[in-house]
């Protein structure tokens, strides 16, 4: 086939869009279909891949790219990529990574989008994201970078907790803080690497000092490649304390492929992501989140019942395996087209 994949955020940019769709696009052309992917993100990686990369293309040229194209995979709907293969019909796979409301700011362009959704079919990646669409769709999870995630170190030397993700608030760091805090209070007092950057790191660098934990917190900035898997690996527990609805969670199975544990919130995708390889612990609850941390910590028995799930359940989100049920999904649009 030739596949036409949009995607709003694509490499260099880091998340977990970006991951999913470059996955994707790796195993599409291994299995010998000719691939070109759309972004806005403007800024060139200097990456040569087995596939093309248009950044930022003229309507005239999504235009041609879409009728070109055998089938559509759109990553997150987009008016602005998106609105050429579905006004001309394509065969159309529509992928969900983030919530499109229809309540609130932002409301009147996310009508929109959920009325055009019905000119595709529907994927969400996490059963939370299924409910929140107002059309049927299947499910696909999200894969990780299986050939990049692994166990590289020795678990004799390991440091205790990690971060990974963007800092904003909504990515609860504060309330991992105040877990810090409390168990401090008992005389247990784990390090804590900090890897991303974003608009809150000053606020977050000061909640450090002002709470006494700088003795404790590492920020390490953002990290790609084998320098942020080489960083994880060194760690025994990652820490996703969320208190928005995140989508799925790329970085748990980034944890959990480089040997962590990882502890996360009740929070949208997120317990889907972990599956039985980690506790769950209700969001904003820093005395919850402190516990659960405490017993991983001090009980290596409990360590080994959570990862004795994890090679079963990274098995399920192997990018060859995800890009088939894509495949699959793009197929049956053909025959329906």
């Amino acid at each position: 086939m030739r596949i036409l994949m949009t995607t709003p955020c694509f490499s260099p940019s880091l998340g977990g869009m970006e991951t999913v769709a470059e996955c994707l696009a790796n195993e599409f052309a291994a299995l010998g279909h000719e691939v070109t992917v759309v972004t806005s993100t403007a800024e060139d990686d200097g990456i040569q891949r087995r596939f093309r990369v248009l950044r930022r293309p003229s309507l005239l040229t999504l235009i041609k790219e879409s009728v070109r194209a055998d089938a559509v995979l759109q990553s997150q709907i987009s008016l602005r990529l998106g609105l050429p293969s579905l006004f001309l019909r394509r065969p159309t796979v529509i992928a969900h990574h983030m919530w499109t409301p229809r309540k609130g700011p932002g409301a009147f362009v996310g009508r929109i989008k959920h009325f055009l959704l019905r000119l595709g079919d529907n994927v969400a990646v996490s059963t939370a994201m299924a409910r929140s669409l107002s059309v049927p769709c299947n499910i696909i999870a999200n894969p990780y970078k299986a050939d990049l995630f692994a166990d590289t170190t020795s678990t004799d030397a390991k440091r205790d907790l990690v971060f990974l993700g963007r800092l904003i608030e909504d990515k609860g760091l504060t309330v991992l803080f105040n877990a810090l805090v409390i168990l401090a209070e008992y005389a247990v007092r784990p390090t804590l690497t900090v890897i991303g950057s974003g608009p809150a790191e000053f606020l977050h660098r000061q909640q450090a000092e002002q709470l006494g934990l700088t003795a404790q917190v590492e920020f390490a900035g953002p990290l790609r490649g084998a320098a942020l898997r080489d960083r994880l690996a060194a760690h025994q527990l990652m820490v996703v304390p969320s208190i928005w609805e995140e989508p799925f969670g790329v970085v748990v199975l980034e944890g959990l492929a480089c040997g962590l544990i990882p502890v996360v919130t009740d929070s949208g995708g997120l317990p889907e992501a972990v599956g039985q390889c980690g506790p769950i612990v209700p969001k904003n609850k820093a005395s919850e989140l402190a516990v659960a941390l405490d017993k991983l910590l001090k009980d290596a028995n409990s360590r080994h019942q959570y990862r004795k799930h994890s090679g079963e359940h990274l098995a399920a989100h192997a990018p060859s395996l995800i890009a088939k049920q894509y495949l699959k999904a793009l197929e049956k649009s053909q025959r329906n087209g």
